[in-house]
C-alpha cells in the first residue's frame, strides 16, 4: 500500500504505536486463548461491498491524553536502555511524523478520519485487494504533490472523477489515488478504488451482511475494526485441547459457527476501553462461546503472577448479546499501563542486552531496572 502510505505521510504510524499496545492488552485478556485472527458509520457507508475487513481510525487519538499516557508506558521500558534508539516517549514519536510532512499542507490537525479496507478473499487468489478512504480538509493539490514523491503519477478519468495512476505500485500492480470530492479521497489497488467511486457515485452498493452489522453493533471508538471469518482462518495449533467443559472438537465448532469479530478501542477520562465482539450464527453459539472466552480469561488470571495484570484481569466483562458474545474492559489508565509495562519489559531487557557495553549485563544497564525489578521500577510518564 506504498501510494497510501505516502499520502498519509506516516501519520498513521502514530496510531499504530497504539495499536501495538491495544495488542499488548487484548493479549493480555485473552491469554493466549482465542485463535490468532490477522464517526465510523458515515465511513462504513462509502466501502464496496467487497470487502470483509475494514477498519477505522479517529485521528483524534494522537491528542487524547489517556492514550498518550498508555502509550508512554509502552515505551517507558525501551527508553530506559542506551542501546534503544527509538522515541522516548509520545511527544518524540510524534514530533519525528510530524517533522517528515509538510505540516503547513497536510496538517493532522486536518485529517478528519481514516477508513482502511481490504478483502482477504482477493489477496488470498493473487489479486490484491485494498483501499484507505480519507476524509480531510487536505487541498487536492497538495495530496497529487505527497503521493507522486518520486513516482510517476499519470492523470485519467473513471467515470467522471480524476484519478492518478501509479503503474509501479506494490507487488507490480497499479495503485490509484481517486479524488471523491476536495478533501475525500480514495487510495489503492485498482479495483478496490474503482469500486468506491461506484458506490460514491450510486452505482454500487456499499459493504452489507453480518460484517456491516456486526461493526455498528461495535461500540464507537477512536479505532473501530470489523472481519469476516472463514473456517480457514481457524488455526488447529491454538485451539486448546479442552477448555471451559468443551472438547477440541466443540470449540472448533463453535468458531466455525462464528462468521464476525468486531471491535472497537475508547477513552472517557482516565479509563480505557477495550470492545471486542464476535457475531455468531445463533444464541445458542454465542452462548457457548461467552462461556469459552470467560473460562480462557479466568485461566489467563490464575496463571498470571503479576499483580498489575491480575488487577487488569478483574475489569475484563464477557457477556452475551443476542446472538453475539462480546469481550469488553474498562480499566483506569494506570493499571492499563502497569500491565503493559509488566508485559513488554522481558522484551525491553532483552534489547538491552544487546548493544552495551562496560559493566552492562544481559539484565540492563546497571543505571536502569534490574532483571529482579518489576513494574514499579519505571514510572509512568504524564502526557507531554
Amino acid at each position: 500500500m506504498a501510494l497510501a502510505e505516502t499520502v498519509l505521510a506516516n501519520k498513521l504510524k502514530v496510531v499504530g504505536v497504539f495499536l501495538a499496545g491495544g495488542t499488548v492488552v487484548t493479549a493480555l485478556a485473552l491469554g493466549g486463548f482465542l485463535p490468532a485472527m490477522d464517526g465510523g458509520d458515515q465511513m462504513i457507508d462509502r466501502v464496496p461491498g467487497e470487502a470483509d475487513t475494514v477498519v477505522y481510525v479517529d485521528p483524534g487519538v494522537v491528542s487524547d491524553p489517556t492514550t498518550k499516557r498508555t502509550i508512554n508506558a509502552t515505551l517507558d521500558p525501551f527508553a530506559a536502555y542506551e542501546s534503544y534508539e527509538g522515541p522516548a516517549d509520545y511527544g518524540d514519536l510524534l514530533a519525528a511524523y510530524e517533522n517528515e510532512t509538510g505540516e503547513d499542507e497536510l496538517a493532522l490537525s486536518k485529517l478528519n478520519s481514516v477508513m482502511v479496507y481490504g478483502s482477504t478473499a482477493a489477496n488470498e487468489s493473487g489479486n490484491e485487494y485494498y483501499g484507505v478512504i480519507i476524509d480531510s480538509e487536505w487541498q487536492t493539490s497538495n495530496v497529487v504533490e505527497s503521493a507522486e514523491n518520486g513516482s510517476d503519477l499519470s492523470e485519467e478519468t473513471y467515470e467522471g472523477y480524476t484519478v492518478y495512476v501509479n503503474e509501479s505500485g506494490a507487488d507490480g500492480q497499479a495503485e490509484l489515488l481517486g479524488v471523491l470530492s476536495e478533501g475525500l479521497y480514495v487510495v489503492g489497488t485498482e479495483a478496490a478504488v474503482e469500486d468506491a467511486i461506484d458506490v460514491d457515485r450510486g452505482a454500487a452498493d456499499p459493504v452489507s451482511g453480518d460484517l456491516r452489522q456486526t461493526y455498528r453493533n461495535t461500540r464507537d471508538g477512536y479505532v473501530q475494526f470489523a472481519t469476516t471469518l472463514e473456517k480457514s482462518d481457524i488455526n488447529d495449533s491454538t485451539l486448546p485441547g479442552t477448555a471451559g467443559g468443551y472438547s477440541r472438537e466443540q470449540v472448533r465448532e463453535i468458531f466455525e459457527d462464528t462468521h464476525t469479530v468486531a471491535g472497537s478501542y475508547y477513552t472517557d477520562g482516565d479509563t480505557i476501553g477495550f470492545e471486542t465482539r464476535f457475531g455468531t450464527n445463533g444464541e445458542g453459539t454465542a452462548s457457548d462461546l461467552t462461556n469459552l472466552i470467560d473460562a480462557g480469561v479466568v485461566r489467563a488470571k490464575n496463571n498470571a503472577t503479576n499483580e498489575s495484570v491480575v488487577s487488569f484481569y478483574d475489569s475484563v466483562d464477557v457477556n452475551q448479546d443476542g446472538s453475539d458474545a462480546v469481550m469488553r474492559i474498562e480499566v483506569d489508565s494506570d493499571t492499563v499501563a502497569a500491565a503493559i509495562q509488566s508485559t513488554v519489559e522481558p522484551f525491553a531487557r532483552l534489547l538491552g542486552s544487546f548493544g552495551q557495553s562496560g559493566e552492562t549485563t544481559a539484565g540492563g544497564p546497571s543505571s536502569g531496572p534490574t532483571a529482579e525489578s518489576d513494574s514499579s521500577t519505571y514510572a509512568i510518564r504524564a502526557p507531554p
